[in-house]
């Protein structure tokens, strides 16, 4: 509704493509470091368990070596003992890159600035106690279309107000000023 109010849907089309674009790029660079990354780790456990097996092999079936078939039992479990937690630990490394992405987002977002600043003479509140007035405020999303005139209204602490009326009699642009979404006019 907002960007229907303000003739932004282009505007907003292309923002929204932009972000499109760059949550595409995130995860791309997060699937390509987990498709390079766990088979590396998972190829080296299994390049080690084939040269054990060959090397184990040849002692356990060549005369004259006094390795059994149990000591090869046990190098292969000391293996798996020792190739899991890497693994673990491979998988763990692929779950923070993609948290950090994540988190790359959400700070760009908490670090964009809004749209509108504060009036030059703004005062700053130094106590809020819950007291709203509104003194002839008027609000328009477009230049010479007000959709407040000059409302005043004063909602004291523990006291409710209803706003009334039909559909885009500007109750809910109301909300919105006291939310300080928008700035009045």
């Amino acid at each position: 509704r907002v960007t229907q109010a303000f003739a932004r849907q282009h505007e907003n089309a292309v923002a929204f493509g932009q972000l499109t674009i760059d949550h595409s790029r995130y995860n791309s660079a997060v699937l390509k470091t987990h498709g390079t990354f766990l088979p590396i780790l998972e190829l080296n456990s299994q390049i080690f368990i084939a040269v054990l097996l060959f090397v184990g092999g040849y002692r356990v079936l060549t005369p004259g070596y006094s390795t059994d078939i149990g000591d090869l039992v046990g190098f292969f479990f000391m293996a798996n003992l020792f190739f899991s937690p890497i693994s673990i630990l491979g998988t763990q490394y692929n779950q923070a890159m993609t948290a950090m992405a994540g988190a790359e987002r959400l700070f760009r977002l908490l670090d964009t600035q809004p749209e509108w600043t504060d009036v030059p003479d703004a005062q700053e509140l130094r106590q809020v106690d819950g007291h709203v007035e509104f003194r002839n405020v008027s609000f328009s999303y477009e230049p010479g279309k007000p959709v407040l005139r000059d409302i005043s209204f004063t909602a004291h602490p523990g006291q409710t107000i209803a706003l009334v009326g039909q559909t885009g009699s500007g109750k809910s642009s109301i909300i919105n000023l006291i939310s300080r979404f928008y700035l009045p006019d």
